[in-house]
């Protein structure tokens, strides 16, 4: 069943605003919203955050909830001085659209 406009508005509001859980021991940054959960796996590195997938409700797809979970996690792990590998592609298409804003914080293999 698809989401209507004004529920969709609500969704993102809530992912907006939600607190992200960083469960350590499964390498899983979450928000929860609304009966539902949005995630991004990592697998951590001393101080680098590797992105390795990303995870949107499968209904809720397709209304740009995956770019604010993007930009809630980048500036979360900002904040907590922690850098950012990106192997998400996904990840790496969001960063490609914001490289300006998070570039001094994304690391390569090289780095």
């Amino acid at each position: 069943m698809a989401a209507s406009a004004r529920m969709m508005s609500n969704i993102k509001r809530l992912l907006q605003a939600g607190k992200i859980r960083d469960d350590t021991h499964n390498g899983i940054l979450s928000i929860s919203f609304n009966s539902h959960v949005a995630e991004v796996e990592y697998e951590r590195r001393g101080n680098v955050y590797d992105l390795t997938h990303t995870s949107i409700p499968d209904e809720l797809q397709g209304h740009g909830l995956g770019t604010i979970l993007a930009e809630r996690i980048f500036d979360h792990l900002i904040q907590n001085n922690r850098k950012i590998k990106l192997t998400c592609e996904f990840l790496e298409q969001f960063y490609a659209k914001n490289e300006d804003k998070y570039s001094r914080y994304v690391v390569n293999d090289t780095d």
